[in-house]
């Protein structure tokens, strides 16, 4: 209901009780009085009727007392939720907060005959990872979906969902349904839906990206029933749905394992201390015989455990919320490096940066990357982006926006690990993109498995005829490189031709290579 239309109406109820019950208690008093008075008769039965009509006053005194201490009680928690929904919904209604939603679950859970019941949780739009800030363009939206969940469930007041409650609590929707009321997969599908469609009709230009996190009680496992266990577990699953972008995951207990603390303190330690390396692959263009650009990857130099690949600390940093400052290091240090050589007078190629599909949720993405660039005045045609398939599959909208921009500014764009995971010939169509890269899996086995060579023949093939440079990786020797060169695919990085350099060896190889002299 709009306003606060419910908010009234709840409080109307209150009153009209209040009146019924005072006039009752009014006669029964007036009714006490004319027995004692009129009859003034010391028998038994007299005494009897008194003492009824005595107990019955009191009973009806102490409701009465009830209802206006419960009165006041709904007016003092009515005017608290209208505040709070103003304030997370824009919205002056009765949405429930988590308060009000346990207090009536665990009310109505007592006379579900032990049925299923599940938590959902949500939440519509994707911020910061690290922002418990709600702005208010979130807000609005957040309004919008408690219009959609109050008009939902509370238009039908009949008893298949009688026990069904949903509340908005620090930044999270959770709804509480019970197990043969609503078809929970589909409900969740009608509320992404709706969620899409505020987005569209309203034109809010804010990332919306729903992760939904679903929690089950089983009686025939558990014999205790706890919301607050049940919310706890649905939200823990709505994480781990968003990063791993999925839009449903539901609880399992696995989820609780925990990223080891040592390792956790150990990247971070590593960053502060300046443990982490750039080193750069040089790629060979088939159609210049020369590098014409190059990979920058990173390694960590650990003083205990040696140089690590990325394989061994990617994921813990995505997960522990270090993703954005390595990756932004190694921004930082390639704009460095091209900087210094420039300055040495020295060769400059281009050079392609992987970016955590995390960076694409946070704030201010496109202009961190450009400040960087500005502040060592490196010419952007000298940075290139490589994207996984995996960032345009989780919002088209958001990463085709953030590409455009980037790409106007003058970097190049390259898909990388193209043929696995999300792959959709759409991104093709619909993505900014410049380079097409062959994921290396299609590469190892080219020579033996006709499979793996009609498919990289296939995708050079489509890249080409679309305008896009394609770049094959993971080419280890001669014959993978003779094959691809018949498919004309543009340009080939790998060992064959270098393993990734430290920074003063890449230059040097830049410098004097075997495989530019043979091609003059």
């Amino acid at each position: 209901m709009e306003n606060k239309a419910k908010h009234k109406l709840i409080l109307d109820k209150v009153q009209k009780s209040l009146f019924i019950t005072l006039p009752i208690s009014l006669v029964i008093i007036a009714a006490l009085t004319i027995t004692v008075f009129v009859l003034r008769r010391n028998d038994f039965a007299t005494t009897v009727l008194i003492v009824t009509f005595i107990l019955i006053d009191i009973v009806l005194i102490l409701l009465f007392f009830y209802q206006i201490a419960y009165f006041y009680y709904k007016i003092r928690s009515n005017r608290t939720l209208l505040r709070e929904n103003e304030y997370n919904l824009h919205r002056s209604n009765l949405f429930y907060n988590f308060e009000t939603f346990a207090r009536k679950i665990n009310v109505t859970t007592r006379f579900m005959k032990r049925r299923k019941a599940y938590v959902i949780a949500f939440k519509p739009t994707k911020t910061s990872l690290n922002s418990s800030t709600i702005t208010e363009v979130e807000s609005e939206v957040n309004g919008y979906v408690a219009d959609f969940l109050i008009e939902k469930f509370d238009k039908d007041k009949n008893l298949t969902n009688k026990h069904d409650a949903y509340c908005y609590s620090r930044g999270i929707f959770y709804i509480f349904v019970c197990d043969n009321n609503i078809d929970v997969n589909k409900l969740i599908i009608e509320i992404e839906e709706k969620i899409y469609q505020i987005e569209q009709d309203h034109d809010f230009r804010i990332f919306i990206q729903p992760n939904f996190g679903v929690a089950e009680y089983n009686p025939a496992e558990e014999k205790e029933f706890s919301i607050f266990e049940l919310t706890n577990r649905a939200m823990e699953a709505r994480e781990n749905a968003e990063r791993n972008f999925e839009t449903v995951l539901y609880f399992s207990h696995s989820m609780r394992t925990k990223n080891d603390a040592d390792d956790i303190k150990a990247i971070s330690n590593a960053i502060n201390n300046g443990e982490f390396v750039v080193y750069y692959q040089p790629k060979y263009n088939l159609t210049a015989h020369k590098f014409t650009s190059s990979e920058a990857l990173i390694r960590w130099n650990s003083p205990t455990r040696g140089l690590l690949s990325p394989y061994k600390f990617i994921s813990t940093a995505e997960h522990a919320g270090l993703i954005h400052r390595l990756d932004m290091f190694v921004l930082e240090q390639v704009c460095k490096d091209l900087a210094e050589t420039r300055r040495k007078g020295r060769r400059l190629v281009p050079v392609s940066i992987n970016f955590s599909i995390y960076e694409f949720f946070g704030n201010n993405f496109v202009n961190n990357v450009i400040g960087v660039i500005e502040k060592h005045k490196i010419n952007p045609s000298l940075i290139e982006i490589e994207v996984t398939e995996s960032t345009t599959g989780v919002n088209q909208f958001l990463t085709i926006s953030i590409l455009k921009k980037l790409r106007e500014y003058g970097l190049r764009i390259l898909m990388d690990d193209f043929g696995i995971g999300y792959s959709n010939f759409n991104n093709l169509r619909t993505m900014p993109i410049d380079v097409l890269k062959i994921d290396k899996s299609f590469v190892d086995n080219i020579v033996t498995d006709v499979k793996s060579r009609e498919i990289a023949r296939f995708i050079t093939s489509l890249g080409l005829q679309i305008g896009l440079e394609v770049i094959a990786e993971g080419v280890d020797n001669a014959k993978q490189v003779e094959i691809l060169k018949k498919f004309k695919c543009s340009t080939i990085q790998g060992f064959y031709f270098s393993k990734p350099l430290p920074k003063v060896e890449y230059e040097k190889f830049l410098a004097n290579n075997e495989f530019e002299k043979g091609a003059r």
